[in-house]
């Protein structure tokens, strides 16, 4: 049995709450903390669709929360040389513009970043901080309070796992039963269909509400033609 399918197994016996997976940078491995007692983790390195598993030792609960902020930092030091590799690539080959007066076009900072990327990386960063906290709750409820596009906010909640994509997922899924009970069918206007051009779901404007600004139906994932780049 391949690893993945151990863990998938251990997660729809025991649910996720005991057990955190990181995606090593760089490989195609996992480092998977599973609490074990109160205050030990134990910690295994595994492929996950190979069937070996190495196990790396038993921490503390210290120790542990150590090991995820070494992860943590990491993966942001990761991403913030790439950024800063695409910004010298662009520099040299003559297009770069200056980063003299440069605002968020988010929330009107003055940044180094372009477009909205500073906002983004703040998103970023707290959300981290709360899952190192196991605040899973809090990190949900912030994922929702933050309007990004659509389609990146897809993006980063795909690279997470466990309790806390669990939550966001079980949101979303409410908030589209929600919506299917609260628009009841349209009596004076002929049927519409389309798909979502985030999450390419199926929509029609008999079971979802249309948007009074642009006129497209809206999507339970929060998606219309308000958030469409037509570029």
């Amino acid at each position: 049995m391949k690893n993945i399918d151990k863990i998938a197994q251990h997660i729809t016996k025991h649910g996720t709450k005991d057990i955190l997976i990181h995606a090593i940078l760089g490989t195609k491995n996992w480092i998977v903390c599973q609490k074990i007692k109160q205050d030990n983790w134990l910690v295994t390195l595994l492929d996950p669709m190979g069937n070996t598993t190495y196990n790396l030792g038993i921490l503390t609960e210290n120790q542990h929360i150590g090991l995820w902020k070494e992860i943590i930092m990491e993966e942001l030091e990761h991403k913030a040389n790439q950024i800063l590799l695409a910004k010298e690539l662009k520099k040299n080959s003559g297009l770069l513009k200056s980063n003299e007066n440069k605002k968020c076009s988010k929330c009107g900072a003055e940044t180094t970043f372009d477009n909205d990327l500073h906002c983004r990386s703040i998103f970023v960063e707290e959300i981290n901080k709360l899952l190192l906290s196991k605040e899973f709750i809090k990190a949900k409820d912030y994922y929702f309070s933050q309007s990004f596009d659509n389609s990146w906010k897809e993006s980063f909640l795909n690279n997470k796992c466990g309790e806390f994509r669990r939550l966001v997922v079980e949101e979303l899924e409410k908030n589209d039963e929600n919506q299917k009970e609260s628009v009841s069918p349209s009596t004076d206007k002929g049927l519409r269909t389309s798909h979502c051009y985030v999450c390419k779901r199926y929509l029609d404007n008999f079971t979802n509400a249309e948007c009074e600004k642009c006129g497209w139906i809206i999507c339970p994932c929060g998606a219309c033609g308000c958030g469409c780049d037509y570029d």
